[in-house]
């Protein structure tokens, strides 16, 4: 479930910078820039503060194992996910807040929140998918100037 704007804040939209992502390929460090966002995941009284991908692809949101294992979250159910490497199984749990932020403040939150947890390791971040943050905001990514809009819709 959706609750947002909070903390009085009711802006329409929200233009954010693609974030520089690193890695190594073949020796060399290779930094890009993706649509990357601040979010604080919340579960349990633990939080932790981390980016994740808005990623117009994948129908679900995924989690870290890294991540899911130091909010100590629950299981509560497998599934058979085809993603971009092929078909994977992840964990399904419910996360009991996903708080997305820009410049410190939160714009936006979600409220348990069922995510999907890889049981490989080697997701480098975390993914917002289809069934979160495009539920909510028409998402306009510009590539020339590295920058993506979140914008909520007018309800008529």
């Amino acid at each position: 479930m959706y609750r947002g704007p909070l903390r009085g804040r009711r802006r329409r939209a929200i233009s954010c910078k693609y974030l520089s992502y690193s890695y190594e390929q073949e020796g060399e460090i290779v930094r890009i820039k993706l649509p990357l966002l601040r979010v604080r995941l919340v579960h349990h009284g633990r939080s932790i503060l981390t980016i994740a991908l808005i990623d117009s692809g994948s129908t679900a949101t995924f989690l870290q194992r890294e991540i899911a294992s130091l909010l100590n979250l629950e299981s509560v159910g497998t599934t058979e996910v085809v993603a971009a490497g092929g078909r994977i199984m992840a964990d399904i749990a419910a996360l009991e807040a996903l708080e997305l932020m820009k410049g410190g403040q939160v714009f936006g939150e979600f409220r348990e929140v069922f995510v999907l947890v890889p049981q490989q390791d080697g997701l480098p971040y975390s993914i917002l998918g289809r069934d979160t943050i495009f539920q909510v905001f028409d998402i306009q990514f510009r590539e020339r100037s590295a920058r993506f809009i979140l914008r909520k819709p007018r309800i008529r």
